[in-house]
């Protein structure tokens, strides 16, 4: 079985990125036999050291948004992903929706569990855009 975890978060915001940090050390040590993989498209080089610990890390380019959905389904491609986590997507991150959401569809096609960390009880969303969030939403297990 194979995990895969995707923090995604373009502003410095050390928060997040230690309670992902933290939530991949848990899968870590309770799913011992599972490769977890991990992608980020975050400024946080300091991360360097504690991503050797993963079966494979995959950083986005920022500035090539476009190319980056199918960067991630090329890595992902013959990985059996039976798990994959967004941090705070899609109850937060709207700017990042056209980088996800293909690859949560394309993952939950495959069968793969689709769950999301959200680090607080609520969340940002333009109530304008309520029926794709709803729509987004319904892809996920958890």
């Amino acid at each position: 079985m194979s995990l895969c975890f995707y923090y995604w978060n373009r502003n410095p915001d050390i928060g997040h990125a230690e309670l992902s940090l933290r939530v991949l050390r848990g899968l870590s040590s309770s799913y011992k036999k599972s490769e977890i993989f991990l992608i980020y498209s975050s400024p946080y080089e300091s991360l360097l050291p504690e991503l050797r610990r993963y079966a494979g890390v995959l950083r986005l380019d920022p500035s090539k948004k476009a190319d980056n959905p199918s960067r991630v389904l090329s890595f992902l491609r013959n990985k059996d992903i039976r798990l994959f986590v967004t941090e705070f997507f899609p109850m937060g991150r709207e700017e990042a929706w056209s980088e996800i959401l293909p690859v949560v569809s394309a993952l939950k096609e495959r069968g793969a569990k689709i769950l999301s960390l959200n680090p607080l009880p609520y969340f940002v969303h333009p109530a304008a855009k309520t029926g794709e969030l709803l729509s987004s939403a319904a892809l996920y297990d958890k």
